[in-house]
């Protein structure tokens, strides 16, 4: 699971993965949909998770790897999920890239 997460966080477009793993990295990927305070609560308990990195670091390599999640044509694989959470994670990331610009 880990490692799926590693590719699909480093792939512009999607790496061909299995029906398991892409519902698995749907659903690794859905939390980001919630509404924003749920995403920034999120983000925060990620940010724990690398507390070794310097923030600005943080914030820059965070700040890449959405612009490379809004460059994608689509976020989720499954289109259900897609209709679920596609517009409000990429409202989500636009709303966190614009408060830490």
């Amino acid at each position: 699971g880990i490692m799926m997460s590693a590719e699909h966080t480093k792939h512009q477009s999607p790496p061909r993965f299995t029906t398991s793993q892409k519902i698995f990295l749907d659903i690794d990927l859905c939390g980001m949909g919630a509404g924003y305070d749920t995403f920034e609560t999120n983000g925060h308990n990620i940010r724990k998770e690398y507390e070794w990195v310097d923030e600005e670091t943080f914030t820059s390599n965070r700040k890449k790897f959405f612009l490379s999640l809004l460059n994608r044509p689509y976020l989720y694989y499954n289109h259900v999920m897609r209709g679920m959470y596609e517009e409000n994670t990429r409202q989500n990331i636009i709303a966190w890239i614009r408060a830490n610009s």
